[in-house]
């Protein structure tokens, strides 16, 4: 899939939460490389803040349509920073479309010292 040209591949890693498909890994892993998935990691069951705690610790930030973790940046701050997916029901290509097109604001949001939760629509 080639939305976007190709750029320099992501410092960042993405951790997946379960409400999205691991198999949108394939399709980022050339702009988020070291970017995994909680059913990889075993954490697919985990609580929320288990997870926030796992990407803290291990240096991901986490990808969701979940606003709990939004919850969890504002009682414990950031990092981890929070990328949501503010959509509903729809196609795991949509979304991982979406994650292309938007890859330079995700990249400037990921790498900016103020803002700890990104929403994209």
């Amino acid at each position: 899939m080639q939305l976007i040209e190709k750029r320099i591949p992501s410092m960042h890693k993405l951790l997946l939460d379960q409400n999205l498909s691991y198999k949108i890994l394939n399709e980022i892993k050339e702009f988020f490389p070291q970017s995994s998935h909680v059913r990889l990691l075993h954490l697919e069951k985990a609580e929320d803040l288990k997870v926030w705690q796992y990407a803290k610790e291990h240096g991901f930030h986490i990808l969701t349509k979940d606003t709990d973790f939004q919850g969890i940046n504002v009682l414990y701050g950031f990092p981890p920073k929070t990328v949501r997916i503010h959509i509903g029901n729809t196609s795991t290509k949509y979304i991982t479309e979406l994650i292309l097109r938007r890859y330079k604001l995700i990249q400037e949001f990921l790498e900016s010292k103020d803002v700890g939760c990104l929403e994209l629509e």
